[in-house]
């Protein structure tokens, strides 16, 4: 199956992604048992989620966005993990991260031609 979603949706998507993944009940568990530390990936990709979630907001708020190369940078970073973690998704995830890839490339590709001209 595929699928085909608008932005709008694929911003609804990754929110409602970026709730259950926060509310994960075996991670949840682990915590509580201290079976997981600080340092664990988990709270990293939390705090990811949660930064990317605020500036997706901001702009929708805005309904345009300007960023300097630097920010941009910063934002390519910030989806870098979706480029990294791609191919160990099910076809389910793929989908998803079909989204933040496509982000991630298009960035790369409007910093390419600020940076050459």
């Amino acid at each position: 199956m595929t699928y085909k979603l608008t932005i709008h949706e694929s911003i609804k998507h990754f929110f409602a992604f970026c709730e259950n993944y926060s509310n994960r009940e075996d991670m949840l568990e682990n915590i509580q048992l201290g079976n997981i530390d600080e340092d664990h990936y988990y709270f990293r990709d939390i705090e990811a989620f949660k930064n990317i979630r605020e500036f997706i907001e901001n702009v929708m708020n805005k309904n345009s966005i300007t960023l300097t190369v630097e920010q941009a940078e910063e934002v390519m970073e910030a989806l870098k993990w979706s480029i990294d973690e791609y191919e160990k998704q099910d076809d389910i995830d793929k989908e998803i991260y079909k989204t933040y890839r496509s982000t991630y490339y298009s960035i790369k590709k409007q910093i390419e031609v600020l940076k050459n001209g």
